[in-house]
């Protein structure tokens, strides 16, 4: 190659190799971060319960770091192309001219990181995560799986807490049996 058309040519694929990687990357996900008025103890309880419950297998449970994780996962496949569009239009941020484009997407996996710690006596910080990695395959299965990462919206993560806190409350108002 000539000398006088290496710098261009090295600079072009830098720009393409720049923009493809940009394009895997998706922008980071918002957190939710709210004070329960719960002890650690009880705030710890109601997450690992509200993660199962919203179907999600917790994984990664780290009492003493006070940090939990639970993933679930989501089939789009062609039967449910449009329920699946539903939800991951209510908890991904799209531009607004884009929109979704479910076709070839087989599933979607959800990852939601919480962690807690005390903030004052009775009170227990919490931060949620989520993060959101959709599998592009093509039709028939042939050739190798890419994935998509998506960027939350940031709904999971209120819904969570707004689950925690309900569970939260809901114990609380339940009568303590009377001493035996």
């Amino acid at each position: 190659m000539n000398p006088s058309r290496l710098l261009p040519f090295c600079l072009g694929l830098t720009l393409v190799l720049a923009a493809t990687s940009s394009l895997l990357a998706a922008a980071p996900s918002p957190s939710t971060r709210t004070v329960l008025e719960a002890s650690f103890d009880a705030a710890w309880e109601a997450t690992v319960a509200s993660l199962r419950d919203a179907g999600y297998k917790v994984s990664g449970e780290r009492r003493a770091q006070g940090s939990v994780s639970g993933r679930r996962t989501r089939r789009v496949g062609r039967t449910n192309e449009d329920e699946g569009a539903r939800e991951l239009r209510r908890i991904i941020r799209t531009e607004p001219r884009v929109g979704i484009d479910v076709r070839g997407l087989s599933e979607y996996y959800v990852t939601l990181t919480v962690r807690l710690g005390s903030v004052d006596s009775g009170k227990t910080g919490i931060d949620v995560v989520a993060q959101i990695m959709a599998v592009r395959r093509r039709r028939g299965g042939a050739g190798m799986p890419q994935p998509v990462p998506l960027t939350s919206n940031g709904v999971l993560e209120e819904e969570f807490v707004q689950r925690v806190q309900e569970r939260l409350a809901h114990s609380a108002s339940e009568p303590t049996p009377p001493p035996s």
